[in-house]
């Protein structure tokens, strides 16, 4: 009896071992800092009324412990297939299986060069290596019971909050174990701009970012080779007769261009990898903190109203898509040839110069209160959505006696307030695309002109 005890404890303090280990890494892969005694506690609360070592007791006991230290852990039912592309998005993986020699436990993440990340653990060690798309496959389906859990913060979008301190414990006020109560608000926070909101959630993904930069550098300087070989083709032509030079330009050119094609397609990748992420994060984030909204926060507020307001995660995916790839490739193609510019002439450069003020104006004055009014567009566009799910959830409500002139005049107030807001937000827009269009008229003009000038004066050879 006395052993049976003894062994029982045995193997009670190496599965706590072993999810203890699992957490510290999960909280290394995810970049949430955590203090190991904070773990070990939150370990132990999750155990309180927690016995026996069966499968469904194992899945509650490392979701409770990872709420506890800012983890959200999803079971989920995974094929290999399944797995990788959820390593491929960014996310973290968790095979804890049950095999005949014990417990152990993998952890699958960061992709890099067609093979994934993996750390085995078990109670007394753990071990890093780099498995293959087959070599996961062999993993997973080897003779064991498998729970697969995806990892990722619990509050994925808390940078981009207006509470938002990186010198505090941001998960803090996930454990629902120590922190029943809500979140105090002794300490009040400043209001953060849309355009900082952006800046701060896009922080979370600067690796792939990065990413873009330099592969939209390098399609900018591949896409010079068009204009240079159709040069060269033209010298030769017209001091040659041989077409071996030219059938050897045109398989460069093909060459150049083809390498920016397929840097190009990972561009669109990244976008989309950056986009499910997005959207995955948001829905997790929202979910960790509607159910624990205090009461007082809502005083005021429709909640439906709100709700619908996640569709613009849409909008939020399809913007920054248009930002990372058209805005950073439109970015590198402006400085690159306003470099280029500067090299030829001190005229050139000072050309360069009254150019970007002039953009500077065009974006910062002209597009004054854009964002502004965008916003108020934007709520009562919400408005509208609302009083019209008011009257579809409410039908009979509106059929009696001026139900139908109520639904008219509560929606002719509210498209009124939508075009007047509609109206100031597109004077800001029209103001900013007159001056960009008189700005590239004028422009081309002037560096036409500037350049022609430069040539009779035999500033610039041709």
């Amino acid at each position: 009896m006395l052993q049976q005890a003894a062994e029982n404890n045995r193997s009670s303090d190496q599965l706590r071992e072993l999810i203890r280990a699992t957490l510290v890494e999960l909280a290394v892969q995810l970049e949430i800092p955590v203090e190991s005694s904070r773990v070990q506690q939150s370990l132990n609360d999750s155990m309180v009324d927690l016995h026996g070592e069966s499968m469904e007791a194992i899945t509650l006991l490392m979701m409770r412990a990872a709420q506890g230290i800012g983890i959200r852990l999803a079971p989920v039912e995974l094929q290999t297939l399944d797995a990788w592309e959820l390593v491929v998005d960014g996310f973290a993986v968790v095979d804890f299986q049950t095999r005949l020699d014990g417990k152990v436990t993998w952890v699958y993440s960061n992709c890099s060069l067609g093979k994934i990340d993996a750390a085995r653990i078990t109670a007394r060690d753990k071990q890093s290596e780099s498995l293959s798309k087959s070599g996961l496959r062999k993993n997973m389906r080897g003779n064991h019971q498998s729970i697969y859990f995806i990892a990722e913060p619990s509050l994925a979008c808390e940078t981009a909050s207006s509470n938002y301190a990186p010198e505090q414990d941001r998960y803090q006020r996930v454990d629902s174990h120590q922190h029943s109560h809500g979140h105090s608000h002794e300490h009040s926070h400043d209001h953060i701009s849309p355009q900082q909101r952006l800046l701060r959630f896009l922080k979370v993904e600067s690796k792939d970012i990065w990413s873009l930069v330099i592969f939209g550098f390098v399609v900018g300087v591949l896409e010079l080779a068009t204009p240079l070989a159709v040069e060269q083709m033209v010298t030769t032509i017209g001091f040659a007769t041989l077409t071996q030079p030219l059938i050897w330009l045109a398989v460069l050119l093909f060459g150049i261009l083809s390498l920016s094609a397929v840097i190009k397609a990972l561009q669109v990748f990244i976008i989309e990898i950056l986009q499910r992420r997005m959207f995955v994060r948001i829905v997790g984030d929202l979910c960790e903190r509607l159910p624990r909204l205090e009461r007082s926060a809502m005083d005021g507020i429709h909640g439906p109203e709100m709700g619908n307001r996640f569709f613009d995660v849409m909008t939020m995916q399809k913007a920054t898509a248009t930002l990372l790839v058209d805005g950073l490739s439109l970015i590198i193609q402006t400085l690159t040839g306003l470099l280029l510019l500067a090299v030829y002439s001190p005229f050139l450069l000072a050309f360069d110069i009254i150019l970007t003020i002039c953009m500077t104006v065009m974006i910062l004055f002209l597009g004054r209160n854009a964002v502004k009014t965008a916003i108020e567009e934007s709520l009562i566009k919400y408005r509208i959505a609302h009083w019209l799910q008011d009257v579809l959830g409410n039908p009979l409500a509106f059929q009696v006696h001026g139900g139908g002139d109520l639904v008219s005049d509560r929606a002719n107030r509210l498209t009124v307030e939508y075009l007047a807001a509609r109206r100031k937000h597109f004077i800001v827009l029209m103001r900013q695309t007159f001056f960009s269009l008189m700005l590239y008229a004028v422009s081309i003009t002037a560096i036409l002109s500037l350049g022609l000038w430069l040539v009779l004066n035999n500033t610039l050879t041709i």
